[in-house]
């Protein structure tokens, strides 16, 4: 099937009539007309129908759309892909994480890469359904969950999981670098909602802990639950580094462990950039053990 027939098919699709797909794509009209009837002919079914000098999709064409826009989307990997093997490295990725991971994690380790290295995109994505993107086009995730055998994946090591103070507070005043579960547990808290993943870690830690919460209020958004703690509205918890001046402390789960997010990355096993890809999966974990000030062996083989 050739794909520049189904380039006008979608183009007429989206500008609603064969004139203003052909100035979009640069060719005569009835070259056009001609290019949407071969396209018919092949297919063997109708695509549109004329209703007052505009097409109309007809039910077959209106099921074939989502199919045209997935073959056109893989035909544009392709020679993407081919044209990166053929030179020999990659140029341009896209990597999808949730917005708490670009934040703290991804766009900090971009800050220090030198030009040299790939053009890598960020898109936002939800934990719950982040490997799906590895469908969509996108070449990388960062995922807070592991992946199944489906996809190439590497262990990244673990995110704090902070809880921010006004630099007035107790704990900023005394020098404290961390709280346990039970002195949290006092204060009034702001946290995320449950469909973050940091609020599930803390949860299942006080569950574990057989400890129940005080005063809890709810924010979504990290920059205000650090803003509403700068200015003694209560603890914050988030994994964000700190803004405004606040003050951040690691919560002991343990005389070890302090609570974290465990962060994974995941590759489609026949990507065609595999070795960069696992380049790159190994570099954002030496970035965040170093991040952290831990040795590699402490963030799992």
């Amino acid at each position: 099937m050739n794909i520049r027939r189904i380039e006008c098919f979608l183009m007429v699709v989206d500008t609603g009539t064969v004139t203003a797909a052909a100035g979009q794509l640069f060719i005569a009209q009835p070259a056009l007309s001609r290019q949407l009837q071969t396209l018919e002919s092949e297919l063997g079914f109708k695509l549109f129908d004329h209703n007052r000098n505009r097409l109309q999709l007809t039910p077959a064409g209106r099921e074939f759309v989502p199919m045209a826009r997935l073959l056109l989307s893989n035909a544009r990997l392709v020679q993407a892909g081919a044209k990166n093997i053929a030179t020999g490295h990659i140029k341009r990725l896209h990597l999808a994480a949730t917005p708490a991971t670009i934040r703290g994690l991804v766009a900090p380790f971009l800050a220090t890469l030198p030009p040299s290295a790939p053009l890598i995109l960020t898109h936002e994505a939800e934990h719950f359904h982040i490997h799906d993107q590895l469908r969509s086009g996108i070449d990388l995730v960062i995922s807070p969950a592991p992946c199944g055998e489906e996809f190439a994946s590497q262990l990244l090591g673990m995110i704090p999981i902070k809880a921010y103070v006004p630099q007035s507070h107790p704990w900023a005043q005394a020098g404290r670098t961390a709280i346990n579960l039970e002195e949290l547990l006092t204060q009034p808290l702001i946290l995320p909602s449950t469909h973050s993943v940091s609020r599930v870690e803390l949860d299942l830690a006080v569950a574990r802990a057989g400890l129940q919460y005080s005063s809890v209020e709810e924010c979504d958004e990290a920059h205000t639950i650090q803003a509403l703690a700068v200015s003694g509205h209560g603890v914050g918890i988030v994994t964000d580094r700190p803004r405004y001046g606040a003050y951040g402390l690691h919560i002991q789960i343990s005389e070890r462990d302090v609570l974290g997010v465990t962060l994974h990355a995941a590759w489609d096993r026949q990507h065609y950039g595999t070795g960069t890809l696992e380049t790159l999966a190994e570099q954002v974990r030496t970035y965040l053990a170093t991040a952290r000030q831990l040795p590699l062996s402490e963030l799992g083989e």
